[in-house]
């Protein structure tokens, strides 16, 4: 797990037993916001604390373990659609074709398909597709994320601009929906600590005592990692 969404993880979790939200929903600004990695990380973390947990996977950044699928609201191929992750929680993934778009875009038929089609679930991980995404075969993330409890917007730490940020916040109360927080992904970010690590192996070869005691050192540091 990256380091920085555990306690991000954590929170999330506390505050949906606070407001007692079933329905979680992810988006990013981008394919490289990693939505599909992190909603996978809290499937797992509310899958070992022994919630009974869905993964619905309507993303498609190619970063996450799924099954092709042609689950939609009021579909009758709930159980066939669905796949077990290799962590063990269950994940579902909708089909794409234009008439399985439409029906999510139906608000009160995909809500009805939460309460009924998977109501065995205690919580259910929505990984939503990007906003503003231009594919055309892309399921409209602002539509699902009127029917989810609780909407997060996954941000990339020093790439995400916060006109960006602005912009997807617009399009999604113009959808008639609220953020409940924010993420930020700092996997693509180097700390000085790794910086130096490296610089550090070129020294290793003719100083192997050295460059040993400074690695440790600069892997200990609080403030270079």
């Amino acid at each position: 797990m990256i380091k920085s969404w555990l306690r991000p993880i954590e929170q999330i979790i506390l505050s949906a037993r606070a407001c007692d939200a079933r329905v979680l929903a992810f988006t990013g600004i981008d394919t490289a916001s990693d939505v599909n990695a992190l909603c996978e990380e809290l499937a797992d973390a509310l899958y070992k604390s022994g919630v009974d947990t869905l993964l619905m996977q309507l993303a498609s950044d190619g970063d996450a373990e799924a099954t092709a699928g042609d689950w939609s609201p009021a579909s009758l191929a709930t159980s066939k659609s669905k796949s077990r992750h290799s962590r063990g929680f269950d994940m579902l993934k909708a089909g794409n074709s234009a008439d399985i778009r439409f029906r999510f875009n139906n608000l009160e038929l995909l809500k009805s398909a939460f309460k009924t089609d998977l109501a065995n679930y205690k919580m259910i991980i929505v990984a939503l597709p990007v906003i503003g995404g231009k594919l055309a075969s892309q399921i409209n993330p602002v539509s699902v994320a009127g029917a989810c409890d609780s909407v997060y917007l996954v941000c990339r730490t020093e790439r995400t601009t916060l006109q960006q940020v602005d912009d997807a916040v617009k399009q999604l109360r113009d959808g008639g929906v609220q953020i409940s927080g924010t993420i930020l992904n700092d996997a693509a970010v180097v700390t000085p600590a790794t910086s130096i690590l490296r610089k550090l192996k070129r020294l290793e070869r003719f100083a192997p005592r050295i460059s040993n005691r400074l690695n440790r050192m600069v892997s200990a540091s609080e403030l270079l990692n």
